[in-house]
Protein backbone atom coordinates (compact mmCIF):
# COMPACT_ATOMS: atom_id res chain seq x y z
CA UNK A 1 0.00 0.00 0.00
CA UNK A 2 1.15 3.65 -1.08
CA UNK A 3 1.37 6.05 1.94
CA UNK A 4 -0.94 8.97 2.10
CA UNK A 5 1.26 11.74 2.17
CA UNK A 6 1.48 15.66 1.22
CA UNK A 7 2.51 14.28 -2.86
CA UNK A 8 -1.03 12.21 -2.58
CA UNK A 9 -2.42 15.40 -1.36
CA UNK A 10 -1.51 17.85 -3.72
CA UNK A 11 -2.49 15.19 -6.63
CA UNK A 12 -5.95 14.77 -5.26
CA UNK A 13 -6.67 18.45 -4.04
CA UNK A 14 -4.43 20.47 -6.91
CA UNK A 15 -7.05 22.41 -8.55
CA UNK A 16 -8.10 23.64 -4.54
CA UNK A 17 -4.67 24.48 -4.06
CA UNK A 18 -3.40 28.16 -5.63
CA UNK A 19 -0.12 30.30 -5.14
CA UNK A 20 -0.43 32.26 -2.31
CA UNK A 21 0.27 35.98 -4.02
CA UNK A 22 1.64 38.96 -1.55
CA UNK A 23 1.70 36.42 1.54
CA UNK A 24 3.43 38.42 4.46
CA UNK A 25 6.07 36.57 6.32
CA UNK A 26 4.11 36.09 10.22
CA UNK A 27 5.86 35.52 13.16
CA UNK A 28 4.22 32.61 15.52
CA UNK A 29 4.67 31.85 18.86
CA UNK A 30 3.29 28.38 18.02
CA UNK A 31 2.84 26.44 15.11
CA UNK A 32 2.16 22.76 14.61
CA UNK A 33 3.05 21.46 10.73
CA UNK A 34 1.17 18.81 9.40
CA UNK A 35 1.79 16.35 6.36
CA UNK A 36 -1.23 17.55 4.48
CA UNK A 37 -4.28 19.56 5.94
CA UNK A 38 -5.63 17.63 8.66
CA UNK A 39 -3.04 14.69 9.24
CA UNK A 40 -2.08 13.25 11.99
CA UNK A 41 0.82 13.92 14.23
CA UNK A 42 1.87 17.64 13.82
CA UNK A 43 5.13 18.76 14.64
CA UNK A 44 5.07 22.07 16.58
CA UNK A 45 7.46 24.90 16.37
CA UNK A 46 8.25 27.82 18.57
CA UNK A 47 9.01 31.41 17.90
CA UNK A 48 9.61 30.57 13.93
CA UNK A 49 8.41 33.20 11.24
CA UNK A 50 6.46 31.44 8.04
CA UNK A 51 5.24 32.77 4.89
CA UNK A 52 2.56 30.47 2.93
CA UNK A 53 3.85 29.37 -0.66
CA UNK A 54 0.59 28.15 -1.43
CA UNK A 55 -2.85 27.90 0.21
CA UNK A 56 -5.98 25.22 0.37
CA UNK A 57 -9.12 26.22 2.42
CA UNK A 58 -10.37 23.10 3.91
CA UNK A 59 -14.18 21.79 3.99
CA UNK A 60 -14.33 23.35 7.14
CA UNK A 61 -13.62 26.71 5.66
CA UNK A 62 -10.24 26.83 7.21
CA UNK A 63 -7.08 28.09 5.17
CA UNK A 64 -4.24 26.33 5.33
CA UNK A 65 -1.16 27.52 3.67
CA UNK A 66 1.79 25.61 2.72
CA UNK A 67 5.99 25.75 3.36
CA UNK A 68 8.58 23.82 1.30
CA UNK A 69 11.33 24.50 3.90
CA UNK A 70 11.56 25.81 7.51
CA UNK A 71 14.33 24.67 9.92
CA UNK A 72 15.38 21.63 8.39
CA UNK A 73 11.50 20.54 7.76
CA UNK A 74 10.04 20.19 4.38
CA UNK A 75 6.87 20.19 2.75
CA UNK A 76 4.11 20.65 5.54
CA UNK A 77 1.09 22.55 5.62
CA UNK A 78 0.12 24.98 9.04
CA UNK A 79 -3.11 26.51 9.57
CA UNK A 80 -3.53 29.94 9.21
CA UNK A 81 -6.63 30.34 10.84
CA UNK A 82 -5.48 28.40 13.91
CA UNK A 83 -1.89 27.65 13.81
CA UNK A 84 -1.37 26.99 17.15
CA UNK A 85 -3.96 24.18 17.61
CA UNK A 86 -2.91 21.05 17.77
CA UNK A 87 -6.01 19.19 17.71
CA UNK A 88 -6.67 20.22 13.74
CA UNK A 89 -5.65 16.26 13.19
CA UNK A 90 -7.92 14.45 11.64
CA UNK A 91 -10.30 16.97 12.21
CA UNK A 92 -13.99 16.33 9.85
CA UNK A 93 -11.24 15.68 6.49
CA UNK A 94 -11.94 13.50 3.43
CA UNK A 95 -11.22 9.66 3.95
CA UNK A 96 -7.75 8.37 2.77
CA UNK A 97 -8.55 7.56 -1.00
CA UNK A 98 -8.76 3.90 -1.59
CA UNK A 99 -4.76 2.64 -2.66
CA UNK A 100 -3.73 4.24 0.04
CA UNK A 101 -2.95 4.26 4.18
CA UNK A 102 -2.58 7.06 6.53
CA UNK A 103 1.18 7.68 7.30
CA UNK A 104 3.00 6.41 9.97
CA UNK A 105 5.51 8.06 12.36
CA UNK A 106 8.92 5.63 13.39
CA UNK A 107 9.33 5.13 16.39
CA UNK A 108 11.41 7.44 18.32
CA UNK A 109 13.73 7.23 21.41
CA UNK A 110 14.96 3.73 21.58
CA UNK A 111 16.10 3.80 18.22
CA UNK A 112 17.99 6.63 18.90
CA UNK A 113 20.03 4.29 21.73
CA UNK A 114 20.45 1.79 18.97
CA UNK A 115 21.81 4.98 16.58
CA UNK A 116 24.54 5.61 19.25
CA UNK A 117 25.37 2.31 20.28
CA UNK A 118 26.34 1.47 16.83
CA UNK A 119 28.25 4.41 15.96
CA UNK A 120 30.21 3.98 19.73
CA UNK A 121 31.00 0.40 18.54
CA UNK A 122 32.20 1.15 15.22
CA UNK A 123 34.25 3.97 16.94
CA UNK A 124 35.92 1.80 18.92
CA UNK A 125 36.08 -1.19 16.60
CA UNK A 126 38.18 1.52 14.35
CA UNK A 127 40.57 2.70 17.42
CA UNK A 128 41.43 -0.93 18.33
CA UNK A 129 42.02 -1.82 14.63
CA UNK A 130 44.53 1.76 14.30
CA UNK A 131 46.35 0.87 17.75
CA UNK A 132 46.88 -2.66 17.15
CA UNK A 133 48.08 -1.53 13.65
CA UNK A 134 50.58 0.98 15.43
CA UNK A 135 51.81 -1.64 17.57
CA UNK A 136 52.79 -4.17 14.93
CA UNK A 137 54.81 -0.86 12.85
CA UNK A 138 56.89 0.03 15.71
CA UNK A 139 58.08 -3.97 16.21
Amino acid sequence: MVQYDETAFELEHGNEIITAADQPVTEYATVYLYEYPGASDPIQLDRVDLMAEKLYTDEQGRQWGFVSYIHAIRDKWFCLDEPANPDLAGAKRAAVPSGFQTPTMLPTGSQLGVIIGVVCGVAAGTLTAVLILFRRKRR
